[in-house]
């Protein structure tokens, strides 16, 4: 059986070792120019690499050694998926920036988005060469973003077709920000985003995933190997266990209901961009606050397009037209229904349930003293803020209480094993 399981472990190696060499082969397709990548056989080796790295993930859970080396390689590969989480949302944050800058040195998009996917390390790369490769063969860039998938923000997608349509290309230039103004806010922007808790929370999360797993795998050891073993111990020498098989029964039925909720969770927030947002208020915690980013990223695009001279009309419409969340898509489709209908535009937001009561009252006050654009901007910051400070206070005490439940549920199958151990070394003893 230890045989086995090496030559298996050996096998899960060699997967790894094919899976990384893949991705190396990867990145060297994806480098060359829009006219000779070939995108097919791009996600062709990723399929391959996909899943020869779940094969040797797979393998290595099923034939580890140790528990030990389950959570090892648990707490590993969620660290893995959270560094490549947090690479994406950095790259894409770029990418709008970028393109927003573009708009001022008249780059082409095609060219951009070319050359920002050679730099890329996450799944943007593909996708950027995709909409480059679209817009070359004559679609809009609209059009390429939808198809290609791109997180482009609407105010970015809208700043750049009417930049390049004649009609509007000469009253964009007069109200466009000045480089020196657009370098600030990116500074500015860039400072907000480096005080963000996301990483903490994430870190956070992974250490207490990994420890809910370890804590059900300790549980099912004992109560499927050692249990049996030290039942009938306790007949031979007419003793009883410290702990009842009902109260090991029902911790067992605790951890396997906390490990399905967590994993329903997770699939949840998988698919939340395909959800609706009655749905997403169902989720505890995280559908809140999949809510607000949201909607705080439309809130700026918004403020960073009016003040750039575009309409609140066209900034819904490329929303609705790039977003890739059902949420923000059918918000966007209700607010512009709305002002279409002589709706002011803080009266159609909160109508579309963008915007709170209390934030509507604000935004009608900014309209009157004419600071709409940067009091949209601003509110973006003061959401982020005020979740990040939500979820701080929320990390305070659950962390520590799950933490304490989790070594509780630990503690009582230890107890039951070990005090059953020193009962009956004593009575050996005498």
């Amino acid at each position: 059986m230890g045989e086995q399981n090496f030559a298996a472990l050996g096998l899960a190696l060699l997967f790894a070792l094919v899976a990384a060499t893949l991705r190396t082969l990867k990145r060297n397709l994806i480098q060359r120019s829009v006219e000779s990548t070939r995108l097919r056989g791009y996600r062709f080796v990723g399929f391959l690499e996909f899943w020869l790295w779940l094969g040797a993930i797979a393998g290595t859970l099923l034939f580890a050694i140790h528990p030990i080396a389950i959570l090892i390689v648990l707490m590993l590969v969620s660290s893995v998926i959270a560094c490549f989480l947090l690479r994406y949302h950095e790259e894409r944050r770029s990418l709008n920036r970028w393109l927003r800058f573009s708009i001022q040195i008249n780059v082409p998009a095609d060219e951009l988005f070319d050359q920002f996917a050679n730099g890329c390390r996450s799944g943007l790369a593909f996708r950027c060469k995709r909409c480059a490769k679209l817009l070359t063969q004559g679609h809009s860039i609209t059009r390429a973003v939808y198809r290609s998938k791109l997180p482009l923000d609407s105010d970015a997608v809208a700043a750049f077709n009417l930049h390049h349509s004649e009609r509007m290309l000469s009253g964009l230039n007069a109200t466009s920000v000045s480089n020196d103004s657009l370098d600030e806010r990116l500074a500015s922007d860039i400072e907000r985003e480096s005080h963000q808790s996301g990483i903490r929370v994430q870190q956070q999360f992974i250490y207490l995933f990994a420890t809910l797993v370890i804590a059900v795998f300790v549980g099912i050891f004992v109560r499927q190997l050692i249990l049996p073993i030290l039942e009938q111990t306790a007949e031979e020498f007419s003793m009883e266990l410290p702990v009842s098989k009902f109260t090991l029964d029902i911790q067992q039925l605790l951890g396997n209901i906390a490990c399905v909720a967590v994993v329903m969770l997770l699939i949840t927030l998988t698919v939340s961009r395909w959800l609706p947002r009655f749905l997403l208020l169902g989720v505890p915690w995280f559908g809140k606050r999949i809510i607000d980013q949201r909607r705080a990223v439309l809130l700026k695009s918004m403020g960073l397009g009016m003040d750039a001279g575009l309409s609140e009309t066209e900034l819904l419409e490329s929303s609705l037209r790039t977003a890739r969340s059902l949420s923000i898509r059918s918000s966007s489709r209700l607010a512009k229904h709305q002002i279409a209908c002589g709706v002011p535009l803080a009266n159609a937001l909160r109508q579309a349930k963008l915007v709170s009561k209390s934030e509507e009252r604000w935004l009608q006050s900014a309209a009157k003293n004419g600071t709409l654009p940067a009091t949209m901007v601003q509110m973006n910051n003061d959401i982020l803020r005020r979740q990040s400070f939500r979820w701080d206070l929320r990390m305070a005490w659950f962390v520590p209480l799950a933490t304490f439940l989790i070594g509780g549920y630990v503690l009582v199958h230890a107890w039951a094993m070990f005090t059953f151990l020193c009962n009956l070394i004593e009575r050996l003893s005498r």
